[in-house]
């Protein structure tokens, strides 16, 4: 019986050790701010053209990009796209 508890109690602490080193990798994995990913476009010189710029974010993270100017060209870009594509273990591609 003595053996049976011990094995239980190591257990136990090998299943603890293990959720805090999980926490602990997941906090050190997160983003400090979204990820803008390379893009190079030729975009026709047209109002309403749309183009689809992509970054990375980490999943909790709430807030969406609003609004973009591009140096070097004239005019505001808005937008507001949903999260799609594959999930990351912790982040996600948006647009």
């Amino acid at each position: 019986m003595k053996m049976n508890k011990s094995l239980l109690y190591a257990g136990v602490a090998v299943v603890i050790l293990s959720l805090v080193g999980n926490y602990a990798l997941f906090v050190s994995s997160q983003l400090q701010r979204p990820i803008m990913l390379k893009h190079y476009y030729y975009v026709p010189s047209s109002k309403g053209y749309i183009i689809h710029l992509h970054y990375i974010a980490n999943r909790s993270y709430e807030m969406d990009i609003q609004w973009l100017t591009i140096p070097g060209i004239d005019g505001e870009f808005y937008s507001k796209g949903p999260g799609h594509g594959p999930k990351y273990r912790h982040y996600q591609k948006r647009i």
